[in-house]
């Protein structure tokens, strides 16, 4: 797509909130739509989300527990986010289901929050002192309040909500000039925790078009453009080609994933507002270095939370925040710029690392999502909860994410773009389903309902090997082939997946300094952050020192697994065939377990000599917080 056209179209009208109407609507079904039924009962619609979590998220207001000073020294803990990030899974949930049980609750619980804690100047926060705002997450919290009170508005269509907003707002950029604090010298790791309020204020600023709003989204982004190279410098650095690890030292300090994504997000959302070309470009290469760097076999970008080159590293852990804002970044530049390769990105990582990281049951899930291992790393609760971590009260938007950008209407055309079994309703009769069992299964079909003429621009994924139509090859334009539909027609699609082995060249050492993050305890982070054994003692010793390989089929990362049959002997063995070329690999369909997503007999073959193992899809390796889930990608 030229240039001249990058910011317009599909960004704008995806930018351009709905308030309080039906939105285009896509829900799933299958394994994945069973997935997210279990996730949004457990987080969403039972008694335990709507009465138990909510209201704990609500007393951090009235505790005030984030600044409390314990044993002469002050917190500064983040419960503040969780109310935002709890409000924001039920507004999604409406967008997902339609349920008119769910506006009427958002609506409550908006008016509680507000009614009961926003003070007359406008502060609503959790922390007692609205001014201790460096070093702490004091903007952070404020940041996800002002993000769910406006998508609480546009559920809801109530202007009393989003005025608290604006005053919340107007608060904040007030007190901020009134301290002559810049955003980079506010909060932790260079003041990206609190720069990531660009993307909810474009949203703001859409309803509320205030001058004092546009001119703080402008001094974020000119202060990630600057000549002295002051960190995070986050456009600046983004043309300068280096790898993000590389920008300043110890990145395991600053280098902060899922707050610089949430960054490099609100950024394409700015410059679709404000036509910013720059701005677009200098994310899109920013998700590239990631991508190339930062890449790891999970289908998501950095190690643990951070960017210290994670595709130098012999084992693979993501936090599954991280895993929900790389998919994120990736939709975000796909509205902004059409290209398919952020839809490739998005896709690998949902149906890797983020639905890996889900239990069963729904009411809890993983914190950082492991190459192997005999679990995942189970959240923790975290700083005086309950009921909540970041992680957990994150995951439902993983799946709204995935859904709003499944199918989108675009006029008389349609971008399918994502093609897990699902169905899409798109307004004045126009419905799209797919079906299959994708991607465990290579055959799709398309079911379009239209009731005029309509062009259908449908994704080939770049991973494909051949793409057919009803039988017939068909070759993709720029990652898509053109299908028309009027009346009600079904396509029979064939995505051809190859399996392949993919090899771990070595390219030089994680940045990885000693300590526990950023702590100084002096543990070798390389291994520490993976195996956690602190919390996991059945970790201890398995964290791997040289690269392995990996094998994939289509987007999914294949697993040996205690479910599929296999000893832990068998699973961490240590040889592999890494490095050693000329190594085949195909993958038989076999029956699957209980709860088993695909499941496969792999050979392995090499110079006439064959292995074979059974596996399966890495989300169905470890679905359960049990200590005896052995499971590893690494072959």
């Amino acid at each position: 797509m030229p240039k001249s056209s990058m910011l317009s179209g599909l960004a704008a009208v995806l930018l351009m909130p709905s308030v309080c109407v039906a939105l285009p609507r896509t829900e799933f079904s299958g394994f994945v739509g069973a997935r997210a039924a279990d996730l949004l009962e457990g987080r969403v619609f039972s008694p335990f989300a709507r009465v138990d979590a909510m209201d704990e998220t609500v007393r951090a207001f009235e505790t005030h527990e984030d600044d409390a000073t314990v044993g002469g020294r002050r917190h500064s803990w983040w419960q503040g986010e969780y109310w935002g990030k709890t409000m924001l899974g039920h507004t999604g949930a409406w967008r997902y289901t339609g349920r008119e049980d769910v506006r009427d609750y958002v609506r409550r619980q908006a008016q509680r929050l507000v009614s009961a804690h926003q003070r007359a100047d406008g502060y609503l926060g959790t922390y007692a002192d609205e001014r201790f705002v460096t070093g702490s997450w004091n903007l952070w919290g404020r940041k996800y309040t002002l993000w769910a009170l406006v998508e609480a508005y546009e559920t809801t269509g109530d202007r009393d909500i989003l005025a608290a907003a604006e005053k919340a707002t107007d608060q904040a950029i007030a007190m901020l000039a009134d301290m002559k604090l810049p955003v980079r010298e506010t909060g932790c790791f260079n003041g990206l925790p609190t720069a990531s309020v660009l993307s909810p204020l474009v949203r703001l600023f859409r309803h509320v078009p205030k001058a004092s709003y546009r001119a703080f989204m402008d001094a974020i982004v000119a202060d990630w453009d600057r000549a002295d190279g002051a960190a995070p410098n986050l456009i600046a650095n983004a043309f300068g080609g280096k790898p993000v690890h590389e920008w300043y030292p110890e990145p395991v300090i600053w280098a902060k994933g899922y707050e610089m994504m949430s960054c490099y997000e609100g950024l394409v959302d700015y410059a679709v507002l404000t036509g910013h070309a720059r701005a677009l470009e200098a994310a899109e290469r920013a998700a590239d270095l990631l991508a190339e760097h930062e890449g790891n076999p999970l289908g998501a970008v950095g190690y643990y939370d951070h960017f210290t080159h994670a595709a130098a590293n012999p084992n693979a852990t993501v936090e599954l925040c991280d895993v929900i804002y790389w998919m994120r970044l990736c939709h975000a530049l796909y509205r902004a710029t059409g290209h398919v390769r952020h839809l490739d990105r998005a896709e690998r990582a949902f149906c890797n690392a983020f639905l890996a990281g889900l239990y069963r049951g729904g009411r809890w899930g993983a914190y950082s999502v492991r190459s192997h291992g005999t679990r995942h790393g189970t959240a923790a609760l975290q700083i005086g909860m309950r009921h909540h971590c970041c992680c957990v009260d994150n995951s439902p938007r993983g799946f709204y994410d995935m859904a709003e950008h499944a199918v989108l209407r675009r006029g008389d055309s349609v971008d399918v773009n994502h093609f897990l079994p699902c169905r899409s309703d798109l307004g004045e009769g126009l419905r799209v389903e797919i079906g299959g069992n994708y991607p465990v299964s290579e055959d799709v079909t398309l079911t379009v309902t239209a009731p005029k003429p309509t062009r259908l621009s449908v994704r080939v994924p770049g991973w494909c090997a051949a793409c057919s139509v009803d039988g017939t090859a068909r070759t993709p334009e720029d990652g898509r082939i053109i299908l028309s539909a009027e009346g009600t027609r079904t396509w029979r699609i064939r995505f051809e997946m190859p399996v392949k082995v993919v090899q771990r060249p070595d390219v030089g050492r994680p940045a990885l300094l000693p300590g526990d993050e950023c702590d100084g305890r002096g543990h070798d982070g390389l291994q520490f952050l993976f195996e956690l054994a602190v919390r996991f003692p059945e970790m201890k010793g398995l964290g791997r020192t040289a690269n392995a390989a990996y094998v994939t089929r289509g987007p999914l990362v294949l697993a040996k697994a205690r479910r599929t049959g296999l000893t832990e002997g068998d699973i961490f063995d240590p040889t592999t065939v890494n490095g050693k070329p000329g190594v085949t690999a195909r993958a038989v369909p076999r029956p699957a377990g209980a709860d088993v997503w695909g499941a496969w007999n792999l050979t392995l073959e090499r110079d006439g000599r064959r292995r074979t193992v059974p596996v399966c899809d890495l989300p169905s390796a470890a679905p359960t917080d049990d200590w005896q889930n052995a499971f590893s990608i690494w072959f």
